[in-house]
């Protein structure tokens, strides 16, 4: 009962007792309005998509350059694939 008693006291001395208040908005705003933004890099993004431009042009050349080849395009995209004998 002693350590409930003692409890007890020490609540009513903290609920007594004022919380203590610091002005801190004017710092943090201050420290947020004079704050530099970070420099924004886009060099890796526009590597990848040069490099991205560039793959996807020789997929088309090679693309067209096959497809005249081909005696008649419609025709091999709808034909079978012949069977190849593994051995």
């Amino acid at each position: 009962m002693d350590t409930l008693e003692g409890l007890e006291k020490l609540v009513r001395k903290a609920r007594q007792e004022e919380p203590p208040v610091f002005a801190v908005a004017e710092h943090v705003q201050l420290r947020v309005r004079f704050q530099r933004p970070h420099a924004l890099t886009l060099i890796p993004l526009e590597v990848l998509g040069g490099l991205s431009a560039v793959a996807a042009s020789i997929i088309v050349s090679m693309a067209v350059e096959l497809w005249k080849y081909m005696s008649h395009p419609v025709m091999e995209l709808l034909a079978p694939l012949p069977e190849i004998p593994l051995w």
